[in-house]
């Protein structure tokens, strides 16, 4: 499974490659997400391996 993480510095492709059932039940197109995981360079760009990731209840304004 693909992703793309973004926030106000840019966009981080991820890639879900175990668990994908599981994981992409946790959380929609657009949610506030944490992740876990490990980058790489793919093809001279950073790409995440998501381990874990999870919809974040938002419950005060986020700083940034």
């Amino acid at each position: 499974m693909s992703v793309a993480l973004r926030d106000k510095t840019g966009t981080l492709e991820g890639k879900v490659w175990d668990r994908v059932e599981e994981l992409s039940t946790l959380f929609e197109r657009n949610d506030l997400v944490r992740v876990k995981g490990k980058t790489r360079m793919y093809q001279q760009k950073p790409q995440l391996t998501i381990t874990d990731i999870r919809k974040v209840m938002r419950t005060c304004p986020l700083k940034g």
